[in-house]
């Protein structure tokens, strides 16, 4: 397991392939942040599809930027899938607002509870 860790956000790699990513309270997660995530997780794990799940903690904000190119097809050749997960309402309807108009190549999901984001995520990687 390894570990990269910005201002912004913390990401936690296992060597299955299962990712946790955190994005910090009071933070804006923008391409910079994805590009940097997206670098750590090919060089721990070259060639290997990576399964993650996004928290965003407290009052987090996520750019139009960042979102349109964590959906890019070829930003996310090394997603296996992504859970993302909040019990806010709001990242509710941010993450499926997300799913429906950005359309990210990789099976998405929103889950309003952890241990089902979880559970989805790992059954994809088998």
């Amino acid at each position: 397991m390894k570990t990269f860790e910005t201002d912004v956000i913390k990401l936690t790699l296992s060597e299955d392939g299962f990712a946790e990513l955190v994005v910090k309270d009071n933070s804006v997660y923008d391409t910079k942040d994805i590009i940097d995530g997206k670098e750590f997780s090919i060089s721990y794990l070259p060639g290997k599809k990576i399964y993650f799940l996004l928290e965003m903690e407290g009052d987090a904000y996520t750019t139009k930027e960042a979102r349109e190119l964590a959906a890019d097809p070829e930003h996310g050749k090394h997603h296996g899938a992504v859970a993302i997960y909040s019990e806010k309402l709001a990242y509710k309807l941010l993450g499926n607002f997300y799913i429906r108009i950005n359309k990210p190549k990789a099976p998405t999901r929103f889950f309003s509870r952890r241990d089902e984001a979880v559970k989805w995520l790992r059954d994809q990687m088998n």
